[in-house]
């Protein structure tokens, strides 16, 4: 008897018994092996083509059959798989020993069939501009994967304006979430043009695709867009007046910023529009915004003549707005500040921060404290502080805060300043929930006051009626919709009942009109939000008011004469904004002013007295 591998091995060692019937091998020893190929591609075709070894028979609606495998087609489509083997199993015909199965796929044409039946066999697909939406659609209702996916990745990297509302249309009937993503973007960067090139495919995109299309928020905040927005809008409602009509007024409402158009045009191309004209609640909507549009340009325009006056009747410096710090596109920190004066519409540059807060500007908090400006620097290491008073000509360095922090929120109040919770420590660190308090007029020192009940960092924080707020933020994965109030009298923290609509960090707060705001930031998605809520101690809730025109978080916030600017921030794709715009509580709504001349975010805001 020959000695076996076995033997050999359990003589020297190597394989050891475990009793006298089972031996059992060493663990380095058991190995699974792959192979080179388990299956010849072109065998397997073979033997297709030859029609040896099928066992379906697949027919197209137009009656054309072909031969196939039902392994190959299982392996390839969940479709097949549930059809042979699953709950679709008594929809084959001819089931049984007399020959092989026969499917019938109405809806597939024998082209189509034949074009991915060859694609499985050959492991390649050939489409050309004329076949790829029969193969696309074909292969979505038969849930060939491999084919299907091999389609959108052609349609994504043929899209041209000539063609994109086409795809977008078969990415809404046969899905692919990324395909439709791609195809969307597209056309918002391109949308003036695509909208030209191709009225009549635009005219016949479903209410579902204009709006998705109009409210992604991607086209500049211009008025030449606005404009865009509402050609498209018009041209859309133009191809059926009689059903489209009535969607006109709520369509101007989400889609186009009426108020970024200049009077004129407002008057020439919006209002005299043939839609417009023909929608009596349209043309009420429109009419209202050119009323408003006037008023605001005789206003400025009479704020121009008073200034151009003797200035007898002016006091020796105006009020306005400074902004502060932050961080540039590619994380530059500014040492810069930049100061507005609302009643020419303009900016000037300010005093420039010490070199010793450098290291803590990319996210600062400012407020002002009995006429004076701090600034504290945001670290996981050091915080710095610094104040401006009126009349100096640059910033003196205060003591730095106990904890170091950044994300914090920074409010003041009965000339005290408080920084409120924010992260410490390495890497990403710890959430705090401690608060300091400084007071200026005393020892001009920090000091520990009552910690807040949830930890916080990236929140909102702002001083209404002697309470002290602190709003949104985060820990760890968790974003905060919830809203905590100091009793600055009392000293104790409690957590409001009502929550905020929209659970945000990085939120920017502000205070106007009694009210408490809490403005853009970011959902617990990563997505920047341009929305903004409202919240009255006197009424006890939250509501939404009008939302800015672009997302906005780690936004400037400042109140100024009844109205609440909004300044800089990041923005979709992390664009770093220059852009300002300025909400009227009475009106609700938001209108831009002059833009910063540096764009910044995780800047400080702070509205200015006599500096």
């Amino acid at each position: 008897m020959l000695t076996t591998l076995a033997d050999v091995w359990i003589g020297s060692g190597d394989l050891c018994r475990r009793d006298r019937t089972r031996r059992v091998p060493k663990p380095e020893l058991v190995q699974d092996i792959p192979l080179s190929s388990s299956v010849d591609p072109s065998a397997l075709f073979e033997l297709w083509s030859e029609g040896l070894l099928c066992d379906v028979v697949c027919e197209a609606a137009d009656g054309s059959s072909f031969n196939a495998h039902m392994v190959v087609l299982a392996a390839s489509s969940a479709f097949f798989r549930a059809l042979f083997a699953g709950a679709g199993a008594h929809m084959q015909e001819g089931k049984g020993f007399g020959g092989p199965r026969r499917v019938v796929l109405p809806g597939i044409s024998g082209e189509t069939l034949r074009d991915i039946l060859t694609s499985l066999y050959t492991r390649s697909l050939r489409v050309t501009p004329e076949s790829i939406q029969r193969i696309f659609a074909g292969s979505s209702l038969l849930q060939v994967e491999p084919v299907y996916e091999a389609c959108a990745r052609y349609l994504e990297s043929h899209i041209t304006v000539s063609n994109c509302l086409q795809v977008l249309q078969l990415t809404a009937m046969y899905g692919s979430e990324d395909l439709h993503r791609s195809v969307v973007g597209f056309v918002r960067q391109n949308f003036a043009e695509v909208v030209r090139n191709d009225a009549a495919a635009w005219q016949e995109l479903p209410e579902e695709l204009l709006s998705e299309v109009l409210g992604g928020g991607s086209v500049a905040a211009t008025s030449q867009a606005e404009l865009d927005a509402f050609q498209a809008v018009a041209c859309w409602v133009e191809w059926d007046r009689g059903a489209r009509g009535p969607l006109l007024p709520l369509l101007l409402h989400q889609h186009v910023q009426l108020h970024r158009l200049p009077p004129a045009c407002l008057r020439s191309k919006v209002a005299e529009h043939p839609v417009v004209r023909g929608n009596p609640v349209a043309a009420g909507v429109v009419d209202g915004v050119l009323k408003e549009a006037v008023e605001d340009a005789l206003a400025r325009r009479r704020v121009s003549m008073e200034r151009a006056a003797p200035p007898q009747s002016r006091t020796a410096a105006s009020t306005g707005v400074m902004v502060l710090g932050g961080h540039e596109m590619g994380w530059h920190t500014l040492r810069t500040s930049e100061t507005y004066d609302p009643q020419d519409d303009s900016w000037q540059q300010g005093t420039s921060l010490p070199a010793a807060m450098s290291a803590g500007l990319s996210f600062v908090g400012c407020a002002d404290v009995c006429g004076a400006v701090f600034v504290i620097g945001g670290s996981t290491f050091h915080s710095p502080v610094a104040k401006l008073t009126a009349g100096a000509a640059q910033w003196e360095m205060c003591r730095p805060l106990i904890t170091p922090r950044v994300n914090m929120g920074v409010a003041a109040s009965a000339g005290k300043l408080f920084a409120i919770g924010g992260r410490t420590g390495p890497g990403v660190g710890q959430v705090l929930s401690s608060v300091e308090v400084h007071c200026p007029g005393e020892t001009g020192s920090w000091a520990r006051v009552a910690d807040m009940p949830s930890p916080r960092a990236s929140l909102g924080a702002a001083a209404l009626g002697g309470s002290l707020y602190a709003l949104g933020g985060q820990q760890g994965r968790t974003i905060y919709d919830s809203v905590d109030v100091l009793d600055l009298e009392t000293g104790e923290w409690r957590t409001l009942g009502g929550t905020m609509g929209q659970a945000r960090k990085y939120v920017s707060t502000g205070v106007v009109g009694g009210r408490l705001l809490a403005i853009g930031g970011m959902n617990s998605q990563r997505a920047r939000l341009s929305s903004a809520e409202a919240y009255d101690p006197r009424e006890g809730r939250w509501h939404a008011v009008a939302p800015m025109s672009v997302p906005r978080s780690s936004a400037g916030v400042a109140s100024l004469d009844g109205r609440l600017y909004a300044m800089g921030g990041n923005s979709c794709g992390d664009v770093v904004l220059d852009t300002v715009e300025v909400y009227d509580p009475a009106a609700d709504r938001w209108r831009t002013t002059a833009p910063m001349p540096t764009p910044r975010a995780g800047l400080g805001a702070v509205a200015l007295g006599a500096l």
